[in-house]
């Protein structure tokens, strides 16, 4: 079950583009059927939102699922609190693409179900999915530039009635300015999409 991730991409001239999927699951409270996806499925839609279906093999990124290329995190539950360890796998996807110029850029999404049943500030949580998605804005194709990239994850969970210090910044390889912004998460797949 999905407890987080993102999108990332990387120019490399001649409108070729690394595309990274980091996709992080449950490794104790997931079902055992959430394995990670093989391959993940990324759509690629211009800046309307319509899928481009001449780009990969019709408008979807399959990006191979590489088994040696994943971490297991086990975080130990610090909040006195009952209950036992928390732990993370993560896996990155890559793969490589050709987007020609559009003056309305590109849109790339990735949609999984689901999330862990342990979750208790989501209304049934096992129907509900995550959305990972990034723009890659006409200026970013012509200039050849990159996106940010994370330093740090966030953590996973948070003692109540305690203060969280996070540092949530990012480093963008071309120097550009970056401005945050919080945002409700978007919904993703289900069950049965």
């Amino acid at each position: 079950h999905i407890v987080g991730g993102d999108l990332t991409y990387r120019c490399f001239g001649d409108n070729k583009f690394e595309i990274s999927l980091t996709v992080r699951r449950d490794c104790l409270n997931g079902s055992p059927g959430a394995q990670f996806d093989d391959p993940a499925s990324l759509g690629i839609y211009d800046g309307s939102g319509s899928l481009r279906t001449e780009l990969a093999s019709s408008g979807v990124l399959r990006m191979t699922f590489r088994p040696d290329d994943t971490l297991n995190e086990v975080i130990s539950n610090n909040c006195g609190l009952i209950g036992g360890n928390i732990c993370v796998h993560t896996t990155t996807y890559r793969d490589t693409i050709t987007l020609p110029y559009r003056n309305d850029g590109y849109i790339l999404a990735y949609q999984r179900c689901c999330r862990n049943y342990t979750i208790s500030n989501i209304i049934d949580p096992l129907t509900v999915g995550s959305t990972f998605t990034i723009r890659i804005f006409a200026e970013a194709i012509k200039a050849c530039n990159s996106s940010p990239v994370l330093n740090q994850w966030p953590p996973i969970y948070v003692c109540g009635n305690s203060p969280l210090h996070f540092n949530l910044t990012a480093t963008d390889a071309d120097g550009d300015s970056l401005v945050y912004e919080l945002c409700n998460p978007l919904t993703g797949a289900d069950q049965a999409n």
